[in-house]
């Protein structure tokens, strides 16, 4: 009897051990279970954060471009306003003007005449670079007006006095698009007189005059900024290019 008893007692602790073991083995593997668990949700979450953090990055990215954009873009329209100011178009509309005047002082306008005035015009209004103010307020003068030169006058005495020698040079471009008439000629003249008069440059020494007096743009009629050598200017506006030429006397 007390065998069997100790065999029993042996059973029973055998069976005890392996249930022991069995819960060890259980809260092992739930113990991995959870730390699985936890370790996939801290991975998801520095996956998060990081995505938000590159998210964030490029906010900030879009926002500091977005910024520096607009700095870039008021600068260019700063400079843009100081270079096309208020003085510099009313020497444009003088020359818009003068070049009708010249084109109909013989009592019709040709439509070679018309072609080169509006396209110069439609030029400058289609010249993106050149602030809207400036660009808006030629919409009136794309359709011929018959002038007296005392009408052109108003332009040309607030026009820019370096600028006048180019409106000259302007006009007679008009006058032999399809070929000067004794009108046309008889017009020229009296405007040189005027020029010379104004500002004491002389037409037979039209070569030798400073680089400044020619500097206006044929296509948009903005300013042409000059490169280092002189010999080359380049329209900001439009980015028409003009090879200098200056001949001393």
């Amino acid at each position: 009897m007390g065998l069997g008893i100790k065999l029993m007692n042996h059973v029973l602790g055998g069976l005890a051990a392996g249930a022991v073991n069995a819960l060890m083995e259980a809260d092992t593997a739930a113990a991995e279970a959870r730390k699985a668990e936890a370790d996939a949700k801290l991975k998801a979450y520095e996956i998060q954060q990081k995505q938000l953090d590159e998210a964030a990055k490029q906010k900030r990215l879009m926002e500091e471009t977005a910024r520096a954009k607009a700095l870039a873009e008021a600068e260019k329209e700063k400079t843009q306003q100081k270079m096309f100011d208020d003085k510099y178009f009313v020497t444009l509309q003088a020359g818009i003007a003068l070049s009708w005047y010249i084109a109909g002082i013989d009592g019709q306008i040709t439509k070679q005449e018309a072609d080169a005035i509006t396209s110069r015009i439609q030029n400058i209004r289609s010249t993106v670079n050149i602030p809207a103010k400036y660009r808006d307020s030629l919409g009136g003068m794309e359709q011929y007006k018959a002038m007296s030169f005392d009408e052109v006058k108003v332009y040309l005495d607030k026009a820019d006095k370096e600028s006048l020698v180019s409106l000259v040079v302007r006009a007679e471009y008009i006058a032999k698009v399809d070929g000067m008439t004794d009108s046309e000629k008889s017009a020229i003249d009296g405007l040189k007189l005027y020029v010379e008069k104004k500002t004491g440059y002389h037409f037979k020494d039209l070569h030798a005059l400073p680089l400044s007096v020619s500097l206006i743009c044929p296509s948009c009629g903005g300013k042409l900024v000059p490169d280092q050598s002189l010999r080359k200017a380049v329209c900001d506006y439009c980015g028409f290019t003009k090879i200098v030429e200056v001949k001393n006397i």
